[in-house]
Order: structure tokens, then sequence, then C-alpha cells
């Protein structure tokens, strides 16, 4: 099956996305990892399990205890089969990158080491550049996607006029103190970051910048993706002397924790957004 096939089956699936993951082969398919799955393999939560035992699939408990259901010919389902945490591809809640190595290292089958090999080889492929005029159309094919899969969260839409503002950024003098990368995996953008140079008389050394904003599409999230784009950032800054990164710090969940994690941060302060 290839991703079609596998979302095809799961949006018919009658009990609704929220109980279960991919896992397996089947996340594989939806990151591109691998073109094709056997079969499409699922962890769910108890409650999941409940339902399906309720309504008389046939149930087999694993070692563990927990309850394995086949559904159809094609979808397997383990209650409480999770490793890492699960992040959402296609709409899909799929497993993590980092789950998904230790899951197959767990399994350690041929298939499985020949699986880790992939993995390693697709998240070998990324790359971090610098924001070039070159690359406003696949950013902006970026920033697309990221309204899709997230579409309550970003409320403009990245037109022509936006375009044309990207474009005229290149060389616009206001700009010269900013500093762009994007991660690149193919020749798809899926992160991006942008700081700038505080070149204020309180600081004339000039050794700060301010990091304005740093994403990630919603299904590249937890693959150190956003490590490596903020890794490439303070390299940057490093070659210019800059010894402070200062950042504002959003409210949900991801943001709090990630830039809570981030070696040598420490949060200060609160920040403020006046309106001119």
């Amino acid at each position: 099956m290839n991703k079609n096939d596998i979302l095809e089956q799961l949006n018919a699936f009658p009990y609704g996305h929220s109980g279960y993951w991919i896992v397996a082969g089947g996340a594989m398919v939806l990151y591109g990892i691998r073109e094709e799955t056997a079969d499409i393999d699922l962890g769910c939560t108890p409650k999941l399990a409940d339902l399906l035992e309720r309504d008389g699939y046939l149930v087999r408990r694993t070692e563990s205890g927990n309850r394995y259901f086949r559904y159809g010919d094609h979808i397997e389902i383990s209650e409480n089969w999770l490793y890492d945490t699960f992040t959402e591809v296609e709409g899909i809640q799929t497993i993590s990158i980092k789950g998904l190595l230790e899951m197959k290292h767990y399994l350690g089958r041929d298939k499985d080491l020949r699986d880790i090999e992939l993995i390693h080889k697709f998240m070998a492929d990324l790359k971090i550049v610098p924001f070039e005029k070159q690359h406003i159309v696949p950013v902006i094919e970026f920033e697309k996607e990221l309204r899709r899969q997230e579409p309550d969260t970003y409320y403009w839409e990245p037109d022509e006029a936006y375009k044309q503002a990207l474009e005229a950024s290149f060389s616009d003098d206001r700009f010269r103190n900013a500093l762009s990368f994007i991660a690149v995996r193919g020749d798809k953008v899926i992160g991006r970051i942008d700081a700038v140079v505080i070149a204020g008389r309180s600081d004339p050394g000039c050794g700060s910048a301010y990091l304005d904003w740093i994403c990630v599409l919603k299904n590249e999230r937890h693959n150190k993706v956003a490590q490596a784009l903020l890794e490439a950032l303070r390299g940057e800054l490093r070659t210019r002397n800059i010894t402070l990164l200062i950042a504002l710090m959003a409210q949900n969940d991801e943001a709090q924790s990630f830039y809570r994690s981030v070696e040598g941060a420490s949060v200060h302060d609160e920040g403020i957004w006046i309106d001119i």
C-alpha cells in the first residue's frame, strides 16, 4: 500500500482518528521514507481497545497484557504500542522518527535493520542553508503548508504582496542585519528560522541578536529540525562575535518545551508588545 492507500483505509476507519497512531511501515510511508508497506500497524488507547472488543473484533492478549486486534484485511491494532511520542502527518497521529527508530531497534529483525538504515538516510538528507532570494518560491510553499497543517494558528495568507515584499527585502538596506536559514529535505522547505542583529547604542559592540521566528512543519516536529536550525543560527552568530540571542517564548506547550530544552538557555524578564 502506498500513502494514498493508507490514508483511504484510515479515513474509512469508523472510530475516528483520535484514539490511535500509526507505527512501523505505515509511518515510514507517511513520512516518505518508504514508498509502500504490506499492511498498516496502529497503536491505540485502552478506550479504543474497549470499543473494538465491545463490537466483537477478535482479541488476543500479548505478553505485556495489552490487547491485539485484526481489523479487516490490512490493519493490525495493538493497545498502548508506542515509543517516544507521536506527531501529526497528513492529518494522522504518527509515531515520531525517534520513536520509530526505538521501535525498529527493539524489534531487531532483518527487515527492521534495513528500515533503520533507510530512516538514518532520510534524516541525513536534511540540509540547513541560508535563506536566499532563489528560495522564495519553496519558502512560500512552506508557508502555505504550515497553514494547511495548522489552520487555526496562522491568520494571514502568503499572497502575491507577501512574495513581492520578500523579494524586495533582499535589496532593502533595512534588512542588512537580518539572518535567515531554512531547513530543506529533498527539494521541500520544512522549517525556517529568522533573527536580526540588534544594533543599539546601549550595546555599541552589537553583541546581541533577537530571534524573530522559528517554525517547523507539524509533521516534521520531534525530528530535531528546530534544533538544527537553531544551531546553524548560533554558528553564524558566533562568527559575528554575537554572544547573546534573545527570544520571546510563546505560551503553547510545544514552544515552552522546546525553548526550555535549549542548551545554554534561561528564562529572564517578561516580554511585552507595544503598538505604535
